[in-house]
């Protein structure tokens, strides 16, 4: 960790401190010259780039599993990824896309005007573009036999990005893909 760098928990900002731990629901900010990086157990490591926000979703680790789900509301974060077996995950999303790995070296960066980027350095990310029914239906799908139907439907429609490439997702993209979404959300 270098320059400004919080964690958020339960409403409250703190400085994050090499070492501190982080858990489900925590946020992480950094200033114009913070730098900071997580380690997800022994399977990622995301490195917080400057003034950007990341949100810690989902954290589940254990010897068995791995599971992280993060946000990226702005800036840019790098992503390292061991190789993912069995049901392990590793999800980032932002306002415009969701991207998910099984093993591989990204970069994700988003903002408002752009849209979010996706550049592949090693491995493959499968992206798509994501609306609020998206969401909805990834937090059924544990529960949800026909919602995670749907979610398999539509991953199976996610572009890989390959090793040497990049993506942009924007507004349009997003809202073009809603369409879609939304009419498959009302069916389940």
């Amino acid at each position: 960790r270098s320059g400004f760098v919080e964690r958020g928990r339960e409403g409250s900002w703190a400085t994050l401190e090499i070492g501190d731990s982080v858990e489900a629901d925590d946020s992480i900010r950094t200033g114009p010259d913070g730098v900071c990086e997580v380690q997800f157990g022994g399977s990622a490591a995301v490195r917080v780039q400057p003034s950007t926000l990341f949100m810690i979703n989902t954290l589940a680790l254990s010897d068995t599993s791995s599971q992280v789900d993060g946000s990226l509301a702005i800036g840019t974060i790098l992503n390292k990824v061991s190789k993912l077996a069995g049901n392990d995950s590793y999800m980032i999303r932002t306002e415009t896309s969701v991207a998910g790995v099984r093993g591989t070296e990204f970069v994700i960066s988003t903002d408002s005007v752009k849209g979010t980027t996706v550049a592949v350095k090693e491995g493959k990310v499968a992206m798509l573009p994501v609306s609020q029914d998206v969401y909805d239906l990834l937090d059924q799908a544990e529960t949800n036999p026909v919602a995670a139907a749907a979610v398999q439907s539509i991953v199976s429609g996610a572009v890989i990005v390959e090793a040497d490439q990049e993506l942009t997702v924007d507004e349009d993209d997003a809202a073009q893909a809603a369409l879609v979404y939304s009419e498959l959300a009302k069916e389940v």
